[in-house]
């Protein structure tokens, strides 16, 4: 098969032909791995899983090195049932982010955390804020001290947790995030930070009661006062059609994202959260356009903050739960 006719059969797999593509390619060999590594994701898609396996096993003996066919194989693998041969290819190198690949272990490991919660705090370090903050916050409580004070000290919290956040201590980064909050219940951001920690690590309802008041009297304040910066922001606004999203109202999130426009660079998450709720919508070919698009021109953001953290997540569980 010449490059032509490999091109012609990459774009029918593109238009969901699997079965087709793969019987188009019945005698590629070791020789040819670019069509095997075609023919095993063609047989991956068709559900003749242990077909791919085949197939990606025959490429990686040349091809050691071929992340997309060990990475594929790993998902054969793991539809076949063989949970610990899976998470060695998932685990033998960082994950490279080739786009078609992520969309299908979206497909495979997105769902798990709705079936099993605990996929989310997998790896969180035990929370232990600084005596000096802790004491601090006692201390600070509105009742106690004055409110000048207790914004300083939300200003100083909210700068902790951004570190946190980082540093992967996400427990404490939510503790600083959500104090912040208390302190000073003017502070957006931190609202906002708080709701996004908490949606990361599972705490769904924390972080509604942080974003939902924000949403909730958006609207009845800005048609009171006229002030558009009373309006919840794009990041926001996503954010809360991720919370709906994490609580199973899918379309409910799919029709808060409906009512925002693009601004700036970044999408804000909004075709990440919307990909997966067509996802778990069934909507497979609308789910497919939103993922491209998250994975394309909004990529890096898309996967350094959501997907990435994610699967790292669900393959430590697995593997612990093996």
């Amino acid at each position: 098969m010449n490059r032509l006719e490999l091109d012609r059969e990459w774009a029918r797999l593109a238009t969901h032909s699997a079965a087709e593509v793969a019987q188009a390619l019945p005698y590629a060999t070791a020789a040819e791995p670019a069509a095997l590594v075609l023919r095993g994701i063609a047989r991956y898609e068709a559900g003749d899983f242990a077909g791919a396996r085949e197939d990606f096993d025959l490429v990686l003996s040349k091809q050691s090195e071929n992340a997309v066919a060990r990475l594929h194989r790993g998902l054969a693998l793991y539809r076949l049932g063989e949970t610990g041969a899976a998470l060695a290819d998932f685990t033998a190198a960082p994950i490279f982010p080739e786009r078609q690949w992520v969309k299908r272990a979206l497909r495979v490991f997105w769902p798990i955390h709705f079936e099993h919660p605990a996929v989310l705090e997998h790896g969180l370090a035990p929370l232990a804020p600084p005596a000096d903050l802790q004491a601090a916050v006692e201390a600070s409580r509105p009742e106690v001290s004055p409110s000048d004070k207790g914004r300083k000290l939300a200003a100083r919290l909210a700068a902790r947790g951004v570190k946190a956040y980082f540093k992967e201590d996400h427990r404490l980064a939510l503790w600083c995030f959500e104090n912040a909050v208390a302190l000073d219940p003017d502070d957006r951001d931190s609202a906002a930070n708080a709701c996004w920690v908490g949606l990361r690590i599972g705490q769904v309802e924390k972080a509604a009661s942080l974003i939902e008041p924000l949403i909730d009297g958006a609207l009845e304040t800005y048609l009171e006062k006229k002030e558009r910066d009373v309006l919840p922001t794009p990041g926001m606004t996503a954010m809360y059609a991720w919370l709906l999203h994490e609580r199973g109202d899918h379309r409910g999130a799919l029709a808060v994202l409906s009512t925002m426009r693009p601004e700036g660079p970044d999408d804000y998450h909004s075709y990440i959260v919307a990909g997966l709720a067509w996802m778990l919508l069934g909507e497979d070919e609308k789910s497919s356009v939103c993922l491209d698009a998250a994975l394309g021109d909004f990529f890096l953001d898309t996967w350094q903050q959501f997907v990435e953290p994610y699967l790292r997540k669900v393959f430590g569980w697995l593997g612990a739960s093996a």
